[in-house]
């Protein structure tokens, strides 16, 4: 599994408004809603096109995961991760967000990564807990309700 850097095209592939990228497939029921892939894009769009990836196994995109904003003052920034429905449990989110702390420790902005899950969502709770997370607190969201605020250092490279 890698990450591909994510470009508008890939989005517009994504919301059926493109032919599909060389070489790239969907696995069976796509990776997300369209909503979701809307929201990336803009998100994408506001920071000149950086911060988005698609995570490819065999050329098929099993997920999508990218920073949630830019670092702010203090060097944090929040991650998001998810994986196709049909490609979940086979270690591809713990792969990337290994990936994405790696990406972090070459930039010299970040120093912090968080995360948040919903209180019982445990697999990606595993996910940050095998890459060194650390639950910070809680938090609230409108559509999950109860989310857990997870935390770890970067350190640079």
């Amino acid at each position: 599994m890698k990450l591909v850097e994510a470009r508008d095209e890939h989005f517009a592939w994504l919301l059926d408004e493109a032919e599909a990228p060389r070489g790239l497939t969907q696995p069976p029921g796509g990776v997300d809603q369209a909503a979701v892939y809307r929201w990336l894009r803009r998100e994408l769009r506001e920071r000149g096109g950086r911060g988005q990836w698609l995570m490819v196994a065999h050329g098929e995109v099993v997920g999508l995961c990218g920073r949630k904003g830019v670092p702010n003052e203090a060097g944090e920034v929040e991650i998001g991760y998810g994986v196709a429905p049909v490609r979940r449990r086979l270690g591809y989110a713990t792969r990337a967000v290994g990936i994405m702390i790696e990406a972090a420790r070459a930039d010299p902005a970040v120093r912090v990564l968080t995360a948040q899950t919903a209180l019982n969502n445990r697999p990606s709770q595993r996910v940050l807990e095998a890459n060194g997370f650390a639950v910070v607190g809680r938090s609230h969201d409108d559509e999950e309700g109860e989310m857990i605020v997870w935390r770890r250092e970067v350190e640079p490279t």
